[in-house]
């Protein structure tokens, strides 16, 4: 079995911006103030009826000017999601940035991630039994973890 599994279905959003945590924090399921970097969140985004739009997990790292987050979401809800989060911007001081692009997203079985090229890192929020996520800059094609 391997160890590392590229996850080509999942897309990547970047939100930042002074407004980006408590923003997100209002619209999402679970609590995103807490989260520190180096952890990640399992949440939903609902619509106002209470039906899921999308799930994601949402990890917080440094960003050039300060945190940022980073939603690790279904490739195929990508930009139904950010169209939703620009509905909801209004005022806020928030950036939304499709980053799926120019990154990947790995999980680990066995181990948590080791290469210095990694984004974002943590254990799998669900269970310790699911291994890790990772976040990598877009590689291409055949080059190993």
């Amino acid at each position: 079995m391997a160890d590392a599994i590229l996850l080509s279905d999942r897309g990547l959003i970047e939100i930042t911006g002074a407004d980006a945590t408590e923003f997100l924090h209002n619209l999402v399921t679970n609590d995103i103030r807490s989260l520190r970097r180096g952890e990640a969140r399992f949440a939903a985004l609902l619509t106002p009826q209470g039906k899921i739009i999308s799930d994601f997990f949402v990890y917080r790292e440094q960003g050039a000017a300060g945190d940022r987050l980073l939603l690790d979401c279904p490739l195929s809800l990508t930009d139904e999601l950010l169209r939703r989060l620009a509905r909801y911007r209004l005022r806020s001081k928030v950036e939304f940035i499709d980053m799926t692009a120019a990154h990947e997203v790995v999980a680990y079985l066995d181990r948590a991630p080791t290469d210095d090229s990694v984004v974002a890192a943590a254990l799998d929020p669900r269970s310790p039994d699911m291994g890790w996520r990772a976040i990598y800059p877009q590689r291409g094609c055949g080059r190993s973890r």
